[in-house]
């Protein structure tokens, strides 16, 4: 996530960093035509600005200057859908794996919907975001009331939880196994067919 930020928040830094040297090469009638040039705000108000210091310190430090402020946005739009929190557990012998990708945001619902509606968003009633927080343990953010809580899980589950986590992932995928299982390799109906036959 750091190098991913940087590497936004560095591409406007470019563009600031560009203007910033051309005005400075500029007559003040210069300046002046160029400001009336730029759009006015319109009467909604577009939220904060950053200032090009500002810019220049999320650029060397993304992560300390804008996960505070991106944990509290996500808070909000967590309260305004009514999001339930959840920790799903077991007590089996298959351990939850994590990877250099482990939050995986998977919504069931698009995936028979046509390509342009596929997107996984906070709105959809049946979104699911989970994030291993140890072997024994995932994270759980959906609006399902009977994943609120702790909330004892089936080993099947347990399997499904570990495939979406390595499909999400980038390179990397951590277990505490040293064979990974084969079920976390497949697509859906391949695995669910697999596992099924296999319990």
């Amino acid at each position: 996530m750091r190098e991913h930020q940087r590497e936004q928040f560095g591409n406007v830094l470019r563009v600031a960093d560009d203007l910033q040297a051309q005005m400075g090469t500029m007559t003040d009638a210069e300046k002046a035509r160029f400001a009336k040039q730029q759009p006015t705000r319109s009467g909604r108000d577009p939220g904060p600005f950053l200032t090009h210091e500002q810019l220049k310190k999320v650029v060397a430090q993304p992560l300390q200057e804008i996960m505070f402020p991106m944990l509290i946005a996500e808070l909000k739009a967590f309260a305004a859908v009514e999001i339930k929190v959840g920790i799903l557990y077991h007590d089996h012998g298959t351990d939850f794996v994590t990877s250099d990708n482990p939050c995986v945001w998977f919504d069931p619902a698009t995936a028979n919907a046509p390509p342009i509606y596929r997107g996984v968003g906070l709105g959809s009633p049946t979104v699911e975001v989970t994030l291993p927080i140890g072997p024994k343990a995932t994270l759980i953010l959906s609006r399902n009331d009977q994943l609120e809580g702790y909330v004892p899980i089936s080993e099947l589950f347990v399997h499904e939880l570990n495939r979406r986590t390595v499909l999400h992932c980038d390179k990397e995928v951590i277990s505490a196994h040293e064979e990974p299982n084969p079920y976390w390799f497949m697509g859906t109906r391949r695995a669910l067919a697999a596992l099924l036959a296999a319990t």
